[in-house]
Parts: structure tokens; sequence; C-alpha cells
């Protein structure tokens, strides 16, 4: 007997085209549905992947206290789309209160600017325990994912080019939430460092600044980042949570 809710698992994983989004914690490795990095919130949200019956666990990494994560249990609702709109109700499945408007809000697919450049889960706003977060989500997203102490973006525009941004959490409360022009969907923060002009490609993206090298890999269900000035190394993080986008479209 087919599961009522495989029609919204299928659109659930299909609005990721084929993202990669993992969960990496000491006590929990495992691929996930999506990331919301909020912008208006100091946390990120991994979004569990539902099973068959609905349920969800979203995890919650703080932004302000490093190395700090909860879990939750949530029942996400039948899709309700339109106007180019998805959302999914959640209902919390412990004793929280939840609210009466909690949802994950994704975008359909081809309705950005640049629908060749939609490369990662179109999830732009998550409402939990009656509180909205804006979810960061830029065209182009090779790489998104979030250690202790930052957030790290690898974006490429149309013509294939790299740039490598970090969102320093100690500076969090001065980022705010920004639009990109010409891009109605598209939101993100104000960096905390910009690195245009790297390579990347079969996991490890690569960029140099100023005498420093700044390299991300992504291997076997892990990715870290790491900063080399010349030969010595001088920071690695581990990724807790973080999504590889799709191949871009042609």
């Amino acid at each position: 007997m087919q599961s009522p809710l495989l029609p919204l698992l299928l659109l659930a994983l299909g609005t990721a085209h084929a993202a990669t989004t993992r969960l990496d914690l000491p006590d929990r490795q495992q691929p996930a549905w999506a990331l919301c990095d909020a912008l208006d919130r100091p946390e990120t949200l991994v979004i569990g992947t539902p099973d068959r019956t609905g349920r969800a666990e979203i995890t919650t990494l703080s932004k302000t206290t490093p190395g700090a994560y909860r879990y939750a249990a949530w029942q996400v609702g039948r899709a309700d789309a339109g106007a180019g709109n998805v959302y999914y109700p959640l209902k919390a499945r412990s004793d929280a209160p939840g609210g009466t408007n909690d949802a994950l809000h994704f975008l359909n697919g081809g309705l950005t600017a640049n629908p060749a450049l939609e490369l990662t889960p179109l999830l732009v706003g998550a409402t939990l325990n009656g509180q909205a977060r804006t979810c960061r989500w830029l065209p182009g997203t090779r790489f998104m994912g979030v250690t202790d102490r930052r957030s790290v973006l690898i974006t490429q525009d149309a013509r294939g080019r790299l740039t490598y941004q970090t969102f320093d959490f100690a500076r969090f409360s001065t980022q705010g939430v920004r639009s990109v022009p010409g891009d109605g969907a598209a939101r993100t923060s104000t960096p905390s460092l910009t690195v245009p002009g790297g390579t990347g490609g079969t996991g490890t993206y690569t960029f140099t600044n100023a005498g420093y090298t700044y390299r991300v890999r992504v291997s076997g269900g892990h990715a870290t980042l790491s900063v080399q000035q010349g030969a010595r190394t001088v920071q690695t993080e581990t990724f807790r949570a973080f999504t590889v986008g799709s191949a871009p479209r042609r």
C-alpha cells in the first residue's frame, strides 16, 4: 500500500535538485533535506528528510554558543503550493506548543532570475514555535556550510567564476539581511571576508588572498575548512552541517 505522504516526500526531495545536505555532529552523521542558515536569528537549522509518515528531525545549531546544538521532532504536513511558493506546515511532536503558522517556505524551481543557477534547495524561510527566520539563499551556490565559528559560502556566477565568503558568528549582530539586485529570491548578509577567483572541482575549492590560502574539502560525508599562510596551516575547522550544490544546468 502506498504511503499517503509519498507525494509529499517526492516533491520535497525533488525540490533539492541533485544537491546533497549533510549533518556532521559528534553523535550524529547523516543526510538531511535542507539547510536554513538564518539571517535574522543566531542559529542554523538542519531540516531532516521526512520519513514516510512525515516525521522529521530539525537540528538547531547555535551561532552564539560554539558547539551547542539541539534536536527536535516535527511533523511535516502536505505541501501547500501557490503563486510560486511551497509551504510545508509543521507541527511539534513534543510538549512544545508550536505555532499556528509554523512552516517551511520553499520557492518553486525555475522562477528565479537565472534558473540554471538554482543549485541548492530553494528554502527561503522557516517558522518554528511562531518565530520566523529568513534563510540564506543565493544563486550559484556550490557549497554552503557552518562550522562552530562561521558560515561559509562558495558561489559561482553565470560564467563559472567562483567566490568564497565567510560570515563570522562573532559579527552576526552587524551583518543584517541583504537582498541581491536583480534576483528577488536571493537573500544573504554582509560577509566578514570575500575572496573572488578561486578554483574548484571534485570536492576541493581553493582561494588565495593576501598570502593566505583558504581550502574547503568535501569527502566521505564530511567537510573541512583549512587556512594556510605559506606552508603553515594556521586554522582548521570542521563543518557541522553543509550543502553541496548540484552541477549547473545548461
